[in-house]
């Protein structure tokens, strides 16, 4: 299964790449809300790129795995500390979209923002201790703190239903 993700992971990485570059190359640049779109598709790049790194070695290691233990708690945390960024960026993306560059950005913006980093900091320590998950290349176990690390994604969830 890692090898089945790491390669999805790695095309709709390329693909969001071109898609990126494409919009960059078109001179759309100078709004608040099309430089958090930029930063919303660079943290999505990311996580996918270090995600499919992540499958790549956990299926390459599956019978040493204990070897390169550091290098798969630092993708893995990458990758999970981007999908963090991803759904702060995007809780920022639907505040000032619209909006003129003048206006301070919303409370629950930043809230979504706070919560956010705090749960990308969380899961990028747990990667290392498995505090909410541990992985291999075909399973994933649920760690001591499992529904803790679930409910950052259901508040800046709900949060995201709210602004709009």
């Amino acid at each position: 299964m890692a090898l089945t993700n790491g390669y999805l992971q790695f095309f709709l990485g390329f693909l969001l790449l071109i898609t990126m570059g494409g919009n960059m190359w078109s001179g759309a640049r100078k709004a608040r809300s099309v430089r958090v779109f930029y930063g919303l598709m660079g943290s999505d790049i990311t996580m996918l790129f270090a995600g499919s790194a992540d499958n790549f070695l956990l299926y390459a290691t599956s019978d040493s795995p204990e070897k390169y233990i550091w290098l798969e708690g630092l993708l893995s945390g990458i990758s999970d500390a981007s999908y963090f960024c991803v759904l702060g960026l995007f809780i920022l993306y639907l505040d000032v979209y619209g909006r003129d560059d003048d206006k301070p950005v919303g409370i629950l913006a930043l809230i979504g923002v706070i919560v956010s980093v705090i749960y990308a900091i969380f899961w990028l320590v747990s990667d290392f201790n498995g505090a909410i998950y541990t992985r291999d290349a075909e399973t994933v176990m649920r760690g001591a703190l499992y529904y803790i690390g679930q409910l950052g994604g259901y508040i800046t969830g709900i949060l995201s239903i709210v602004i709009v």
